[in-house]
């Protein structure tokens, strides 16, 4: 059976990713290709929070349900 635990770990990694692109594009000097690939990083990173949620959500369901 697979580790129930690992799609909630893979959402929290992609959080936290999230959280250091975004500290990190605070910091970036304005207006520079640092800054603009920080921001392309940051929608990749957020198209993947969506799927990653998808799963947590079905294997949170997938388990309640066969239990």
């Amino acid at each position: 059976m697979p580790d129930q635990s690992e799609p909630t770990m893979v959402l929290d990694l992609l959080w936290a990713a999230m959280d250091a692109l975004m500290d990190a594009a605070e910091r970036a000097p304005a207006d520079g290709e640092i800054e603009r690939r920080l921001e392309v990083a940051i929608r990749q990173c957020a198209l993947s929070i969506i799927p990653a949620k998808e799963a947590a959500l079905l294997a949170d369901f997938e388990a309640t349900r066969t239990t």
